[in-house]
């Protein structure tokens, strides 16, 4: 079954020659608002499952009529980094997700509206996305956490770069219009292996991504575990899977941009620029080059004893030393290759006691025989005349890495680290 929601508020069914009209299957639930409505609709499409087919099948069909988003404004949207190998072979990276506004959603054939904000490029992200459609806590990793879906649709992540305080910052991702959804909720039943879609995205007929969910690094299944061992699911909370990045390219005025996931349908939408600004067009391999550089360098399940081990993993340690009862590791890397920042997880007896990050910017600018220090107000240390930092004259940058406030040592009084890098998503 793929249900719609029309513009003018029916809900329906989609079927290969135009829709056929269902709202009267859910005429008696109450909904406070607009907003509140399709997830009433989808916690209860589970037990009216046989009405809404049998109306469908009976009722006459129209023709198709201009769609919203299947889930208009989702109670939760989130989103997970990253989550696919970048066609590497390495190992799984840390599994994390977070949340983006739900006022981001808009439906098909809309218009993404790129913001008046200084991004460097706004990107577009195809993914899978999954629609919860019953309440769930603390799911299994397994087939029975997919009762918890009510089905699957298309979203397109679009993010803007180079935005926020803290890079790389998620703020660019929850602009109005940047969460395209649609076109239809596709239930389950329709999709008997979501680890085995094709997933395109062209631009003004350009092909630009190109991937299958196989090369996801957690499953669905791995995806619904995760959220709700940390949060209460609830019908109509909309879960994006992740992209692979070889394939992304720049959104800029008058492009039109079309996804599709086979089994699940096609995403149209247009992208308006009120500013007029610029990009290359086509692949973005730069960015491309970058997420696979910081797949093929994860060090995140490696065990670093020494700073030629720390070394080896794109980052010096000249030494450490104490700052206000702290262990602070100075360290220099490039934040190109490490993703613009990279986390520290510091181990003792086999156990990991604490995690870090050290940020490692571009703020510090050198010239002649003299580095113009900005320091990072993030950085504990503020590199002040306490830290043995040094400036890498030849990339211009510095990082400091203190371990919470603790000092830790490993066995024979040697610092254990666990190095691992973490590139945008």
């Amino acid at each position: 079954m793929r249900l719609v929601l029309t513009g003018d508020d029916r809900i329906a069914v989609l079927k290969d020659d135009g829709i056929v009209d269902v709202s009267g299957a859910f005429a008696d639930l109450k909904y406070r608002t607009a907003a509140d409505r399709m997830p009433r609709v989808l916690a209860a499409l589970h037990d009216r499952r046989e009405q809404v087919a049998e109306a469908a099948a009976s009722g006459t069909v129209a023709p198709l009529v201009a769609l919203q988003a299947p889930v208009p404004r989702p109670p939760k949207l989130i989103a997970a980094f990253g989550n696919y190998r970048e066609g590497t072979d390495r190992e799984r990276q840390e599994q994390d997700m977070f949340l983006e506004s739900p006022d981001s959603v808009t439906g098909p054939g809309s218009t993404v509206v790129l913001p008046n904000h200084p991004a460097t490029i706004f990107h577009h992200e195809a993914e899978l996305a999954l629609v919860i459609g019953q309440r769930a806590k603390d799911l299994p990793a397994d087939d029975r956490a997919l009762e918890a879906l009510a089905g699957y649709t298309c979203a397109i992540d679009v993010s803007g770069r180079g935005i926020g305080r803290m890079p790389p910052s998620r703020m660019g991702k929850s602009f109005d219009t940047f969460t395209p959804l649609g076109p239809a909720i596709v239930t389950p039943d329709e999709v008997p292996d979501p680890q085995n879609l094709r997933v395109t995205l062209s631009v003004n007929g350009e092909a630009r991504q190109e991937y299958t969910t196989a090369d996801m690094e957690y499953s669905v299944v791995e995806i619904l575990a995760f959220l709700s061992g940390y949060m209460t699911l609830v019908p109509g909370d909309v879960s994006l899977c992740g992209t692979n990045h070889q394939g992304l390219g720049a959104l800029q005025h008058g492009d039109q941009v079309r996804m599709e996931i086979e089994g699940v349908g096609v995403l149209n939408v247009d992208v308006n620029d009120p500013l007029g600004r610029e990009w290359p067009r086509g692949v973005d391999e730069a960015m491309a080059a970058r997420v696979r550089n910081a797949a093929d360098n994860d060090h995140s399940n490696r065990l670093i004893e020494s700073p030629l081990d720390i070394h080896s993993a794109g980052f010096r340690v000249s030494h450490y030393l104490t700052v206000d009862s702290s262990r602070t590791y100075c360290a220099w890397g490039n934040p190109t290759a490490t993703g613009g920042h990279t986390l520290f997880a510091l181990w003792q007896s086999g156990r990991r006691v604490a995690r870090v990050t050290v940020y490692a910017t571009a703020a510090d600018r050198v010239g002649g025989n003299r580095a113009h220090r900005r320091p990072d107000p993030r950085d504990p240390c503020q590199h002040n005349t306490g830290c043995p930092c040094r400036v890498n004259r030849r990339a211009g940058i510095r990082a400091c890495l203190v371990a919470d406030g603790r000092t830790h040592r490993g066995r024979q009084g040697r610092p254990h680290l666990d190095v691992g890098t973490r590139g945008r998503r």
